[in-house]
């Protein structure tokens, strides 16, 4: 049964190495793997958003591992745009037989019902939940040569570029996707006046934040790290709960005086409803083998992920209760859907 109807190239070869032990790790157990009845041919990995930003820069090395698991290809399939829904659409067309599955976020799963009362597709009727790969913390950003050395800073250039009748900008990979709704509920606890510039994807948004195009944003580490690295983005805090590995001299929200403004998602793996439960089971279990690699699993946290690889309905449990709390966050503010 569907546990939701149960429950109710830095940073991309950063990445990759991240599975790289993994891939070597798992090749003695290939042949135990190749031996099962599934899979028989190559699986695709549909991911939302443009090569080089963060669920890209995580899901490749899975696919690389599966990939030496199952003795199989593991191709991966970007479908950018409309906040994930162009990639959804291209799950829903493929027969629920688990050849085909969606690396999805906060925003296919949570975000579009709620804010989208006319959506195409009802995630949990549509989708069967398979695992959470990784909970993916955020870094605020701005250009390296902004003024804002810190988050007080930045609130406070924030105001008085307000006053001089020049609101700053800020960009998000989608409009009504996890980035948008951490930043407008900033905007919104700290009662400043921005404008909201959306993006296909990390990729480009930091790059024009990095250019000064755009004032701030938020991000995964692993899409943020290339421009980090070359002094062209400032960092000025993490939403983790302790500081990162890969930034240990970025403060905390917390230490920089930031109440948490929901500036984190998960991505996950989710096939089509009336998925053979075997199915289900063989790829959460290949994904906890990769996963269990210690070496992998560090390298995944420094990349600035945190590795969870849970069971469906455990995946299940976290889309309801993030569904909760983004239904109440969102009624404190404002997101336009255009």
């Amino acid at each position: 049964m569907n546990p939701f109807q149960t429950l109710g190239r830095v940073a991309r070869v950063a990445a990759v190495c991240a599975m790289a032990c993994i891939a070597g790790t798992t090749l003695a157990q290939d042949n135990a793997a190749r031996s099962s009845t599934w899979p028989q041919r190559a699986v695709t990995i549909v991911v939302p958003y443009p090569p080089g930003g963060s669920l890209d820069a995580i899901v490749r090395p899975y696919a690389l591992a599966l990939q030496h698991l199952w003795g199989q290809p593991v191709v991966i399939d970007n479908k950018p745009g409309a906040n994930e829904s162009i990639g959804v659409q291209t799950l829903l067309k493929a027969p629920a037989d688990g050849y085909t599955l969606l690396a999805a976020t906060d925003s296919a799963m949570v975000l579009n019902p709620l804010l989208n009362p006319n959506l195409a597709y009802k995630p949990q009727q549509d989708f069967a939940p398979i695992t959470q790969l990784v909970d993916m913390p955020m870094v605020f950003v701005v250009p390296d040569n902004s003024p804002a050395r810190s988050m007080a800073d930045f609130v406070q250039l924030a105001r008085d570029a307000s006053r001089q009748q020049r609101d700053l900008s800020y960009g998000s990979s989608g409009v009504g996707g996890p980035l948008h709704l951490a930043l407008a509920g900033f905007v919104a606890d700290h009662q400043l006046k921005m404008v909201h510039v959306p993006y296909k994807g990390a990729a480009e948004m930091l790059k024009d934040v990095s250019t000064g195009l755009v004032d701030a944003s938020v991000s995964g580490v692993a899409s943020a790290r290339p421009l980090l690295e070359a002094h062209r983005l400032r960092a000025l805090a993490v939403s983790s709960a302790q500081r990162m590995a890969s930034l240990p001299g970025v403060p905390t929200l917390s230490e920089a005086g930031i109440a948490d403004f929901g500036a984190s998602f998960f991505i996950g793996l989710v096939a089509r409803t009336g998925t053979p439960l075997e199915v289900v089971r063989a790829v959460q279990e290949a994904v906890k083998k990769a996963a269990a690699d210690p070496a992998g699993r560090q390298r995944l946290e420094t990349a600035g992920a945190i590795n969870v690889a849970s069971s469906p309905a455990e995946f299940a449990a976290v889309v309801t209760a993030r569904h909760a709390a983004l239904q109440a966050r969102l009624g404190k503010i404002k997101i336009e859907m255009r």
